[in-house]
């Protein structure tokens, strides 16, 4: 089965690295989003892993924004990049082994926006890359550091957890591999530890993070 759909590339460009002068990454395939159908005979398979790795990115001066409820809040913009080893959620959760083998990894150049209070917003291109480092997937994410989906009331927990990142990732599967022909949707949970070196270095090390969501092929 092929997807019988045009393609939107996304314009993303090269990663930014505010004052840090950190080195370009080696090329990829070209990171594109495809859109899903509105009509048409399309399958859908369940998607479930998890994930552990790191996210760091350098940060550049800092610059004030304002707030509507105080003084201006430090903001700071930069750029850097994420690792994850990926693994299958179990057979109940996850359809896609076919697809993503055991041992494959998530792979993203990250554009940052990020405030004082660590509340901050990652976005970029992402690669899913099988064990022989093989692009399968390419696509756009976007993440949001201390947030939370289920605050009070629906759930016990604050809308601002130090330690908690979540987002979407919307891919395409790369031509003239296993996963020609899909689309990757899901959205991303993780707990993370938050750290770095000083005010301009900081780094997210992700011990426990859930992509769920769901690989969709259509037919022509």
């Amino acid at each position: 089965m092929r997807l019988a759909i045009g393609a939107t590339v996304l314009a993303v460009g090269l990663l930014a690295t505010g004052n840090s002068g950190q080195e370009r990454e080696a090329p990829h395939a070209k990171a594109q989003v495809m859109d899903i159908p509105e009509n048409g005979k399309c399958c859908l398979w369940r998607l479930g892993l998890t994930a552990k790795g790191e996210i760091s990115h350098n940060l550049g001066d800092v610059y004030k924004c304002p707030s509507p409820e105080g003084p201006p809040i430090p903001t700071q913009w930069g750029g850097g990049s994420m690792r994850l080893e990926l693994a299958s959620a179990g057979r109940k959760c996850d359809e896609s082994q076919t697809i993503i083998p055991p041992g494959s990894t998530l792979n993203a150049r990250l554009h940052t926006y990020r405030r004082a209070d660590e509340f901050a917003v990652l976005f970029g291109e992402f690669w899913i890359k099988d064990p022989g480092m093989k692009d399968l997937f390419t696509g756009r994410v976007e993440l949001v550091n201390k947030i939370n989906s289920f605050p009070i009331p629906r759930g016990n927990e604050p809308c601002d957890r130090r330690d908690q990142m979540e987002g979407w990732l919307a891919g395409t599967g790369v031509k003239d591999t296993k996963a020609d022909g899909y689309l990757l949707r899901a959205v991303f949970a993780a707990r993370t530890d938050p750290g770095g070196d000083g005010e301009k270095m900081i780094r997210y090390a992700i011990g426990a993070a859930n992509l769920d969501g769901a690989l969709i092929v259509c037919k022509e």
